[in-house]
């Protein structure tokens, strides 16, 4: 819990620095591309020795520092986003980075009035069917939604949609367990 706090602090003073600025939209991407690089399950992209380094206590910070600040110039990111990394690394923070980037997502899309919405289906759904849920939802949440979609067959039919706060369920599964409760109340 403790974690969730301190990443939320760290992601909301780079989100307000970086709409400051005006460089969200490039800080949120270069913040996602360290995340992937320091995460050993990011496959491909994923240097793990590298998140290793970084929080070895017999390196000194000087010079983990000098090794970030190459990367983050080969890698052409933002003086704020290279800064940023010093910052977690002085502050022995660096273990944090991918619960930072997704509080940072986070908190960026509200800034830029985007929520996300995670929804559901028992089936892979066309574009039509998709502009009909993400236009609905907008209508709905009075905002831009974004959507992240994922296929559950146990559904049996229908969608499910998780956005802010919010579960709106249309799928036949949860319909046959709500009426499954409401027979069970009449007994």
């Amino acid at each position: 819990m403790i974690e969730y706090v301190i990443a939320a602090r760290y992601a909301g003073a780079l989100v307000e620095l970086a709409a400051d600025r005006g460089i969200l939209d490039r800080v949120c991407r270069e913040i996602d591309m360290l995340a992937d690089l320091l995460d050993p399950s990011a496959g491909e992209i994923s240097v793990p020795e590298l998140l290793t380094v970084l929080r070895a206590a017999s390196i000194p910070k000087h010079e983990k520092i000098h090794v970030t600040d190459v990367i983050c110039t080969e890698l052409r990111f933002c003086e704020e986003t290279g800064n940023f990394l010093n910052v977690l690394i002085m502050k022995n923070r660096v273990g944090l980075i991918q619960r930072i980037a997704a509080q940072f997502r986070r908190l960026a899309a509200r800034r830029r009035g985007v929520v996300n919405a995670q929804v559901e289906s028992a089936r892979e759904l066309s574009t039509a069917e998709r502009a009909r849920i993400q236009a609905a939802l907008e209508v709905v949440f009075g905002r831009r939604v974004n959507l992240a979609l994922s296929v559950q067959a146990a559904l049996l039919g229908g969608v499910r949609a998780r956005v802010a706060g919010y579960l709106l369920d249309g799928t036949v599964h949860g319909a046959l367990e709500r009426l499954g409760k409401r027979l069970a109340l009449k007994k």
